[in-house]
This record gives C-alpha cells, structure tokens and sequence, in this order.
C-alpha cells in the first residue's frame, strides 16, 4: 500500500471530489446546499482571519472593538457551526460543554473564559428567524430585541440627564457622577461607568466640531480692525489722553462735550485667566519647570565637591488631560482721600478679591434658567419615596393615633383582627373610639370564630381609641407637586443657592453671579478714593456679557452705566460694524492690563510660593499647590487677596494700567490692526528700534540692585503663609552643613 503524503489523512481514506460545476435553475436553500462543496475547517479558519484583517488591518486589534469581536463571533458561529439551535429534537445541548459550541469560539477567538458570548449566539438565531442582518450592535433587532438587557434604557430619565450633560461638554466621570446622584435620591442602586457609556454609544450622537473663531486682523480695512480703530479713538479722548482742536469738525462720537469723560484712577480692569492643575508636581514650581539641579554631596548631605549625586527625583505628572484654576481677576489705580483733611493721597495700585469659578462652567441667563428647569423637572419625576422631596408636616408626632387612622394602626391590631373588627363596621380609630357596649359585646360574643375577639384585646383597642387625637391625621407635604419644588421646600430667598449645590447644578455658574461680584467689589476697592461714586470698570468683549438678556438684566439692576461702553452711536455709520455697536472689540490683548504683565507676575509669585511650602504636609491649609483646582484657587486667592495678598504690587498694577493708553495709541496708529509686542514697549532700545535708530550694546556701569528692592517691600513679597517655608528650608541647609 503506497504511504500517504503528509497532512492528507489516513491512506486509505477516500479524498473528496471537486463536482462539476454547472449552471443549475434556482432552488430551494436546501438543494443548492447539496451542490456547493463543503469547506474545511482550516478553509472556516483562514476566511475568518481574513475578514477580521479586512475589517480593521490588524486581528488582535479588531478583536479589542467590542462590535467586532461580536461579529467574529457571529461569523464563526454561523459559517462554522451553522448556527445550531442550543438544544435540538434529541435533547443535545450543542452550545455548553467540554466540546460545546462556546467554549470553541472562545478558544479560537482568544476570548476569556469569563465573557458571556451566549446572548451574541441567541441574537443571531432571533436575527436569523426575523429575516433581518446581524450588525454586531449590542441590541441588533431593537430596545427590546435579543441581548441583554441594556440597563439604561433610551426613553429613561436617566438618558434624558446623560444627553444634556454631555451635550454641554460635560465629561463621561460628571454625567457618571450627576446621574448616580439623581439614583440615589430614588433609592436605586448606583450606575457603572460602562453602563453610562453604553447608552451614549446607543444614543448614537453626531460628533460635532467646535469652530475657531479668528483673533485679530493685520488688515486695515477689516470690520474688526476698523472697529477697534474708533473704540480706542473714543477711550483716548474719554481719558482725555487723545485732544481733538475746537475747531476741528468731528461727529457725536467724537466730540468730547457730548461723551462721558473718564479719569485714570477712576476705573477697575477684569479679565479672566485659567491655570491648568497638576496633581504630581513634587514642588518644581507648579510644573512649570522641567528640570532641576543635583549638586556632589557626602553621606550627611553636605556639599562635597568629591562627594556622589543625590538619588532625590523631582517628578510632574504628564496628563493628558488636565483640570484648571479659572479666576476673574480685578485691579484698579486709585487716589486715596485723607478721611480726616479730604486732601489727595499719592496714587496706588489696588487689588481686588477674584472671582473664583474653577471646576464650573459660566452660563447666560437663559441657558441657567433651562438647567434651573431641568433640574426641577428632575424632581418632580422621582418616584418612591422622593429622596427627601416628600415630608411629614410640622406637628407630626410619632406614635400618635388620629381619628381617621385605619384599626390596624393601633398596636398590636393585625390584619385578622382588622378584619374581624371590620365586620363589625369598625375599619377606623374612631369607629373604634365611638363604638357603643352593644357592639363591643357582639365582638366578645360573636357566634362564629370568624368575628370572635377576646375581651382583654378589645379593651386594650377601645383604650388606644379613647386616646386619639380628635383630628384628622396631617397629610405629607409633597413637593413634587409644586410648580417650583425648590422654592416650595426652602423659601424664595433659599431656594436658589439650595438648588446651586445639586449635582446637576454644581458644574454651572450663571454669568450673574460674575457681574454682581465685579460690581461689589469694584465699589469695595474705590471706596475712599476720589471716584467713590463715579467708579466704573473695563471688561472685554465677554460673549456671555453682551448678550442681549445679560445686558438687559443689567439695565433693570443699574449696572449698565459701570460699564465702560461705546457711547453716542459709535459704529453706527458703517453697516459692516453692526456687530460691535453696543459692546467693546474684544480681540485685543494690548487693551487689558492683565495681559500686559500682572498675569505673568502673579503665575509666577504662585510658582514661588509652592516651592517654599513644598516641606508643610499635604493637610496644611497653608501649603500652597496646584495638585487640585481647590487647592489651585486657594493659592491664587490668598495671593490676590487686597489685604493680605502680595501679587501683584502696586507698584506693577500702576505700571502696567498706565500701559494700557500707551497699547491705545499703537492701535490707533495701527487703523485698528493687531500690533506687536515691540509697539508698546517702554524701553530705551524700543524706543530706538521703533525709531530706525541704531540699537546701544548692552553693557555699561550699572548700579547695583539691593535685594530688597525686590523683596520685603519691593515687587517681590513671601506671604505669610510662606514664611515657616523659608526658616525650613534654611534650618534644614545649616544642619546638613553643620554635621
């Protein structure tokens, strides 16, 4: 007998026949099954692995997608096992067991022993029999198709409040966090992270790119740049910087007898800035510094120049995503008043308290009052008991019986008792508490055991009943059914800052909240000045500032006239600068002090604070740090604080304030355009290089600088919070070098 080649089975094992091919009429499925070849496992094996490679380029890769490994799973239980009933005419399980038809597909598919595929298998089989195409989604036919059950469904409350977090960009971890808070308060059980990203992915959102809007124009003859040409024109001769000849014929806009004049020291300067957090920066300066010094040291830690490298590792973590410190900060020039003579004061730099909105997101009006609205949508739809939204009244006493009370309120009355006494027509406490001795001895003596009740638990009901209150029993308060449950259930001077602290409220801060601060504490900072009264502040062009229902609550409060604003319709002539008629530019960095170099200044006085204090422990309320966004907000607060506060000085608020009329004559020499840094410098070599003129070396005598010119009563102050950090760090230095 001739020996088989290798890989072709036994010898004597009759090889399969390719049949003829030929063209037949269309059948039935089950004779076209007759004439197709049969493939082979090897061949199921191949023409799997090549789908999976065509689906995605890489196998291991595919079988990551949740939606592919289901379709391979599909595919495999279909091309290869027919996609067999579990258990068949014979009473055969073919899907479990040793050789069972899972535990095939999970070997060959690389899929863990603990994942459940059988719910994939019966979708395909429903799918099949429905005479619809298995896509591999989690529910193929519908919400309640074959699969599992999801367990955030579509049409749920829960839904509702994950597409509305999200939709504001909030993150998966808040919509998690928000919608187990709104279970919890319906005595549900608490949500998995997956499951609230399962029904985002069943919710099938369109991704929708955020558009960027263009900063600045270098065109003259751009409606922003001929915008902000007119805006700076109006503040320099507003601040009386700018003088325009009597004689000069100029229109309303321009004509300084019919504009609102400003004085220098009579306006406050906000604007906002942001500082991203780092939860690892081990003390280098907030992150901001990525290296540092090692220096040759001997086994106590003093300097040795034949010594070894310390092994000490500053580190930073790299996120990706990182939280922020979000402030609006607010500074003035100001000239004090003697309280005792009135007489002037020399000028100052003022600082004023920031208002903090980290972690949270600034709405208008009208997008705050719709969350206001879901939000108590939200409670009116709780079920059960109403997480606290249902009350008892004042005077609910416990244990008291009132006369409307059912019998089986009382003690020791159960429901067989209940009900003999309810054929007696005794169903209340004060059916009870009225009952004659006729009926009582009825009950004592009834016939049948059926209404029959001793007399020792008839007496002791007849006294509970004498006890009762004579009152109908108080209902619950339900505040659910109120039209505004919150104000229901705290009172109208309460209700809003009650409902600000819910979770579905927590993430947001209605733009209000900013204007109001910026008015009381503009007010708080000139107080004592020679523009108590008058005071006014500058404020970029804040979207959420001009927008129309933020400027008319504005008006009904009187805020309006604090905000420096185009004024004698300016713009009004040219149609394409309808946009900035009633608002600042906006755009424009050279125009806000901050921007010039407090904002530097005060970064960097936080990057020196917390590495003073990198020694304190991490529960020391003085440690300064970005780890978190409090912590963050903290730092800058107590730095910024107008008392106790140190950055920036005053010294630097007056600099760079009185920079902000140089930035406004650039611009205007500018037609309005985006102008450099070089336009505004101060510098004897900007001043030359602004000239043509020949730049001088540097170089020269120089008069030495005193150390406290920068520190102490300089620009550079250690706040007293810091201090303990210094005498650390020193103590610490001198004991390495006295051992």
């Amino acid at each position: 007998m001739p020996r088989a080649k290798k890989g072709f089975g036994k010898p004597n094992r009759k090889q399969p026949r390719r049949k003829q091919q030929t063209k037949a009429p269309p059948s039935t499925t089950q004779n076209a099954s007759i004439t197709r070849r049969k493939k082979t496992d090897k061949e199921m094996d191949e023409e799997l692995e090549q789908f999976l490679i065509e689906d995605s380029g890489n196998l291991k890769q595919t079988l990551l997608e949740s939606r592919s490994q289901r379709i391979a799973i599909a595919f495999a239980f279909v091309n290869r096992f027919k996609a067999i009933q579990e258990i068949t005419e014979d009473g055969v399980n073919h899907w479990i067991g040793a050789k069972g038809i899972i535990p095939q597909i999970r070997n060959f598919l690389g899929v863990s022993r603990g994942t459940d595929i059988r719910h994939i298998l019966e979708s395909v089989i429903l799918c099949r029999s429905a005479g619809t195409k298995y896509d591999g989604s989690y529910r193929s036919l519908s919400e309640e198709g074959p699969g599992q059950p999801p367990i955030i469904r579509l049409e749920s409350q829960e839904a509702q409040i994950i597409a509305d977090l999200m939709e504001d960009g909030a993150s998966i971890s808040m919509a998690w966090m928000i919608v187990n808070s709104h279970r919890e308060e319906q005595e549900l059980t608490s949500l998995t992270r997956s499951a609230v990203y399962s029904c985002i992915k069943r919710l099938r959102p369109e991704v929708t790119p955020v558009t960027k809007l263009k900063q600045g124009s270098s065109d003259p003859n751009d409606p922003w740049s001929k915008a902000r040409a007119g805006w700076v024109k109006q503040l320099l001769i507003r601040f009386g910087i700018l003088v325009i000849p009597e004689t000069e014929q100029v229109p309303d806009c321009f004509d300084v007898t019919k504009l609102n004049c400003l004085d220098k020291d009579q306006a406050a300067w906000w604007d906002e800035t942001h500082r991203s957090c780092n939860p690892g920066a081990g003390g280098i300066a907030g992150g901001a510094r990525t290296t540092f010094l090692r220096f040759h040291r001997d086994e106590n830690g003093r300097l040795d120049p034949n010594g070894t490298l310390s092994d000490s590792e500053k580190t930073f973590v790299n996120c990706k995503y990182t939280e922020e410190v979000r402030l609006s900060l607010g500074c003035a020039t100001v000239t004090p008043v003697d309280a005792t003579t009135g007489a002037k004061l020399p000028r100052e730099g003022r600082r004023c308290i920031p208002f903090d909105y980290s972690a949270k997101t600034i709405l208008t009006i009208k997008d705050y009052k719709g969350k206001q609205q879901k939000e108590m949508s939200r409670v009116k739809g709780l079920t059960g008991h109403g997480g606290g939204w249902v009350q008892k009244p004042p005077g609910w006493e416990a244990g008291q019986l009132y006369y409307d009370d059912p019998v089986n309120a009382m003690q020791n009355c159960g429901k067989v008792a209940a009900t003999k006494l309810a054929m007696h027509g005794i169903r209340t406490v004060g059916d009870m508490k009225s009952a004659t001795n006729e009926v009582i001895e009825n009950i004592v003596n009834y016939s049948t055991p059926d209404g029959l009740l001793p007399r020792g638990r008839v007496a002791a009901f007849t006294a509970l009943a004498l006890a009762c209150s004579h009152e109908k029993r108080p209902g619950v308060i339900d505040y659910r059914k109120e039209e505004n449950p919150y104000e229901a259930r705290y009172g109208s001077e309460n209700w809003e800052a009650k409902m600000k602290g819910c979770a579905s409220m927590s993430p947001y801060i209605c733009i209000t909240s900013m204007i109001e601060h910026i008015i009381h504490e503009t007010a708080a900072t000139f107080k004592g000045t020679t523009h108590e009264d008058d005071r006014v502040f500058f404020h970029d062009a804040l979207s959420l500032m001009t927008a129309k229902e933020t400027v008319e609550w504005m008006r009904q409060k009187d805020y309006l006239k604090r905000w420096i604003l185009p004024e004698q319709q300016l713009h009004f002539h040219d149609p394409q600068l309808k946009r900035y008629r009633y608002r600042p530019t906006g755009d424009g960095a050279e125009l806000m002090s901050w921007d010039n170099s407090l904002n530097k200044d005060t970064h960097e006085c936080t990057n020196w604070h917390i590495q003073l204090t990198t020694d304190y422990d991490d529960d020391d309320a003085r440690k300064f740090s970005l780890s978190t966004p409090k912590r963050g907000s903290s730092a800058y607060r107590r730095l910024l604080h107008p008392v106790t506060g140190v950055v920036p000085s005053s010294k630097r608020i007056l600099q760079d304030c009185d920079l902000v009329y140089l930035s406004m004559r650039a611009v205007l020499e500018a037609k309005g355009c985006a102008i450099s840094e070089l336009s505004v410098r101060t510098g004897h070599r900007a001043v030359a290089a602004r000239a043509g003129g020949a730049v001088g070396t540097r170089g020269g005598k120089r008069t030495r600088k005193q150390a406290e010119d920068d520190f102490g009563g300089g620009d550079k102050a250690t706040h007293v919070d810091a201090i303990d950090g210094v005498d650390i760090k020193l103590s610490a230095a001198k004991a390495r070098f006295s051992v």
